[in-house]
Order: structure tokens, then sequence, then C-alpha cells
């Protein structure tokens, strides 16, 4: 039987990358916290000044947190090499009577045969290449701050973000999402992850916007990436109908919601064959795993624990992020493996 939800072991952090954590989650908080007003302007030579002022703080957080996460970003790839395979077929192979191109080494002794040896030509037949569509979506709200899971979010965005890059696992983009009506693209498919793109996903976090209980921030979030995932899947069909690609959603959260029709819409997203993994950042101050809900049976009161509802049925729950490679990738291998049963 296949365990669905992984929890993350706990793990002593080295004693030299305290302090270091410490600095970047100060500097994430000053980033944060970052206004061009009518004062600062007064002080500054002008607007572009401010600006660029604002830029050089993101780009020195962005080169701090991919320092502190090189080493989890390749032991990252490494272990999604052997799950995520390759989907593409790209290389020329093979000895056939047809095919794509002449293979210039057989010419001769097909020459030389009286043209007997005619399996002269090349076929794309082996997959080489990766095509994956990977969407990340970053919990931007104020409970993230509150909760203390700010810093670790952005730690664990950019060592998955820079993993599939080195990988090269085909199109990524990333997403924030937080108050109502205010789901914003961060990075879009068409464009390479590079330096330019972490400084600008970086400086777009706040951990500050507000919602209310009556809002529906995560639904309204797979319904957009549904939309999005769907126009890419009627550009990538194929003339049989089958859809060739392979789509991962990535969401990097505390989980703390109350929303009634989001188990409904997670089973929307996994019924179109798309994995939704869910990255549970269990905050220092009051672990999820502590929270109950409280529901009327009857005349009584029952209370159980808030993840034996959780609606998201791939989840892990992060308490280090040193664990977060093995434990992403332990996932990912599950749902491959429970897709392949399908199909089989």
């Amino acid at each position: 039987m296949i365990n669905r939800r992984l929890n993350c072991p706990s793990m002593i952090l080295h004693p030299w990358r305290e302090p270091i954590r410490t600095l970047i989650g100060m500097q994430g908080m000053q980033l944060s916290n970052l206004s061009v007003n009518d004062e600062d302007l007064g002080k500054a030579n002008n607007l572009e000044e401010a600006s660029r002022d604002i830029g050089d703080n993101a780009t020195t957080l962005w080169r701090r947190y991919k320092l502190l996460t090189t080493r989890l970003s390749q032991e990252l790839a490494e272990q999604l090499r052997l799950v995520m395979e390759p989907t593409l077929a790209s290389k020329l192979q093979g000895d056939y009577k047809t095919g794509k191109r002449i293979n210039m080494k057989k010419v001769i002794p097909y020459t030389a045969s009286h043209y007997r040896k005619d399996k002269i030509w090349l076929r794309r037949n082996r997959p080489s290449k990766r095509d994956y569509q990977v969407v990340i979506a970053v919990d931007d709200s104020s409970s993230m701050a509150e909760s203390c899971c700010g810093d670790v979010a952005i730690e664990a965005l950019v060592t998955v973000c820079c993993a599939m890059s080195q990988l090269e696992v085909g199109k990524l983009a990333v997403a924030s999402f937080g108050k109502k009506g205010n789901i914003r693209l961060l990075h879009d498919f068409v464009q390479p992850f590079t330096g330019e793109s972490g400084v600008k996903i970086i400086s777009s976090l706040t951990f500050n916007q507000e919602n209310t209980i009556a809002d529906e921030p995560v639904v309204d979030l797979l319904k957009y990436l549904n939309n999005i995932l769907d126009a890419a899947v009627a550009n990538a069909r194929l003339p049989s109908g089958q859809n060739p690609l392979k789509q991962l959603v990535l969401i990097i959260a505390d989980g703390r919601f109350r929303e009634k029709n989001l188990k409904r819409c997670v089973r929307d997203v996994l019924s179109r064959k798309r994995m939704v993994a869910f990255l549970l950042l269990d905050s220092p101050q009051e672990s999820i795993m502590d929270l109950t809900e409280a529901s009327i049976e009857g005349e009584e009161i029952k209370l159980t624990k808030y993840l034996d509802s959780f609606p998201f049925p791939y989840y892990i729950m992060l308490k280090n992020i040193e664990a977060l490679p093995r434990t992403l990738a332990d996932l990912l291998r599950q749902w491959f493996e429970l897709m392949q049963n399908a199909r089989d």
C-alpha cells in the first residue's frame, strides 16, 4: 500500500546555518516592508534611484537564498532525475529501412552490399528530453508571516526552482496567491528561469495579503491554474486526441484555511491526470498537527484532528528544509507509480 501522506522527520540544522538564515529572514522582512513615500522621495534624487535601491535589495536576497540552498537544490535535482523520466524523443537512433535521416556510417556498407543492407535510416524512438509543465504556487498571505513560515517558504521555492532549472524539466511557472482576486503569475511558462526571474519573484512576495473566512483563495488558485493548464493541453494535443503533457502543481503554504469547496476543486484537478502536491510548512510556534476542529453531532461537540480532513491527498509536512529533496522526490515517485498502475 502506498502511503500518500509523508511527514518529514525532525533533523538538526548545522550550526553555521543559523546566523545566515536569521540574517536572510530579517532581510526578507525588510524587503516586504519597503515602500516609497514622499519623505523617501525627498531624500532620493529621483524615483529611479529609489526603485534601484529596492531592486538591489531583492538581488542581494536572491543571491543569499541561492547560496544557502545550493546543496539542497543539487540534491533535489539528482533525486528528481531518477523520478521524472525523459518524455520527449529528441535524438535520432537505430537502423531502419525508413526514417527521418540517413546514417552516413551505413552508406558505404549499403553500397558495397549491392544495396541489400538497406537499414540505413535513423528515427527518434527513445525519449531523451524532459517535457513537463510545473507550476509552483506560493501563499503570500499574512498568515505565513504570523506563523513564521515566510523565510522557509522562500527557501523551499528557491530550492525547487533551481533544481527544476538544473534538471531542465521543461516549462516552469511560479504564481502567488493570498487576497481574493489577487492571483499573480510571477513567472510564465514561455520564459526560461534565470537569476533575473528569481529576483523578480522574491521582490514580489510580501506575506502581508489579507483575506477573510468567506474568501476562498486556494479554490480560486486551482480554478486559475486549471484554465492555464487546459489551454496548454489544447495547444499540445496530438492528432489522436491524446494529451502528451505531464503537468505538476506544487503549492507552498502553511495549510491553514477553511474552504468548503476545496475538496471538490482538488478532485477536479486530479481527475485531469494532474499532480497536485501540497508542501505544508509547519509553524515552529504552533504545530498544525496539534490543531483540532469542532463539529456538532446531535447534542455533543466532537473534536477531530485538523489533518484528518486535510483536503489535499498528496502532501508532505516540512519541519526542516533539509528534508525537502528526499520527501518531495518520494511523493512524486508515489504519484508516478499510481499513474503507471492506473494505465496498466
